[in-house]
């Protein structure tokens, strides 16, 4: 079970249909979503993989932490980035 904090954050998932790359709550993994560029449906990937598609951009991209506010993720130093993406994914349910 996600706790509030988790359930507020949000994840990245692809567009099945034209690969746009969208914005989600924890908090929505496992229901159904609607592309905002082709108008698909699709059904969201879990909470672990929405979270963890969103490290992987912020790593990618090196994301300013002060731009990055609604996924919760401080302090994105590349020495310290492992360990804390490994303890928020350890608390995020695979379901």
């Amino acid at each position: 079970m996600l706790t509030e904090q988790q359930r507020k954050m949000l994840g990245l998932a692809d567009c099945p249909g034209c690969g746009a790359e969208l914005a989600a709550p924890l908090a929505a993994a496992g229901k159904l979503a609607r592309c905002t560029s082709c108008a698909q449906r699709f059904r969201l990937p879990s909470a672990r993989v929405l979270f963890s598609n969103a490290a992987v951009y912020l790593v990618a991209n090196e994301v300013d932490p002060n731009q990055n506010d609604e996924l919760n993720i401080r302090d994105l130093h590349h020495e310290s980035l492992a360990e804390s993406i490994a303890e928020t994914l350890a608390g995020i349910p695979e379901g």
